[in-house]
């Protein structure tokens, strides 16, 4: 699959993403999780997050709510060595070149290749000084200012160029699929969207929604309004990768986790990228709960089936 497809696929993907509040219908729904990273003062069971769950747990899943959107799109050049969108999520070499070129204009951020929430507020107070919209989303607009040198040279055309130096546009169908899912127990909730060319899963995105305590977490859109008057006592309805950094913490006290939530959803979604959703489904089915761990790599959570059968259901439901 030509790369530029997963340009296209990212940028839809973060448009729809952005757009997404979870519904709360009930308080009893959403408590504390505690399986992993469980904040509710009156768990006191532990669980590390490398062991083994109940394959009963795991097939508690069931999708409630599904999008499709269909586009037909163009790819276009990028901007120096970053070949897509960045966004909240995103990982890899080119975020690390990001974060070097942020950190060239002032900002001290940890190179690291993760574009978490710390490098999402670099990039809207860049954005913010520089007069560009402030999506905390880096396209080539956001490069042209942060390396305007490389941006300029990209941009230059022959005066007169031959034909064969004009390439043809390459036009290629992205369906856009959402779900909300139960991919991890009963006390949270998972997001997922996937971008299908033809059968083939070209990207993807993956969030858990639990409340966690007001006093460390942000909450979602209208927390502090009567969207959250719902909400237990002391508690708001918060993102996993929002908050990263709070619920790996607990990640790691809780159940002995070394490698942080973030990075966790990273490695699933780079495991389903290339790859057809008949080859997923076989997978999931040749493969326990229990041993889908092993087979992704970077991955450590113990529903680490129940999220990539998420992202599986989501490709489903673009087609």
């Amino acid at each position: 699959m030509n790369k530029k497809v997963y340009l296209v696929a990212f940028s839809l993907i973060v448009a729809l993403t952005l757009s997404i509040i979870a519904p709360v219908q009930s308080v009893k729904f959403f408590k504390v999780d505690a399986v992993s990273a469980a904040t509710n003062s009156e768990n006191t069971s532990t669980q590390k997050q490398t062991t083994t769950t109940p394959a009963t747990t795991t097939k508690s899943t069931q999708t409630q709510t599904t999008v499709k959107k269909s586009t037909t799109v163009t790819t276009t050049s990028s901007v120096n060595s970053i070949k897509r969108l960045l966004a909240l999520g995103s990982y890899g070499e080119d975020v690390k070149f990001l974060q070097t070129l942020l950190n060239q204009r002032g900002y001290k951020l940890k190179v690291d290749g993760i574009f978490g929430p710390k490098t999402l507020a670099a990039v809207k107070d860049f954005q913010r000084k520089n007069g560009l919209k402030v999506d905390g989303i880096v396209g080539p607009k956001t490069l042209a200012k942060l390396n305007p040198a490389p941006a300029q040279t990209a941009a230059t055309k022959p005066a007169q160029p031959t034909q064969q130096q004009v390439p043809q546009s390459e036009k290629v169908a992205v369906k856009i699929g959402k779900v909300d899912y139960a991919a991890h127990g009963t006390k949270c909730f998972t997001v997922a969207i996937a971008a299908v060319a033809g059968d083939k899963i070209v990207a993807a995105y993956i969030d858990d929604y639990q409340f966690m305590p007001k006093d460390v977490a942000k909450g979602v859109p209208n927390s502090d309004q009567e969207f959250g008057k719902s909400y237990p006592e002391g508690y708001v309805l918060g993102s996993k990768l929002t908050n990263a950094e709070y619920y790996s913490n607990n990640m790691k006290t809780k159940a002995g986790s070394t490698i942080p939530i973030d990075k966790n959803f990273a490695a699933i979604v780079n495991y389903v990228k290339g790859k057809t959703i008949s080859e997923l489904e076989a997978k999931l089915a040749q493969t326990t709960p229990e041993n889908m761990v092993d087979a992704v790599t970077g991955a450590t959570l113990v529903d680490t089936h129940g999220y990539v059968k998420a992202i599986v259901e989501a490709a489903k439901a673009a087609r």
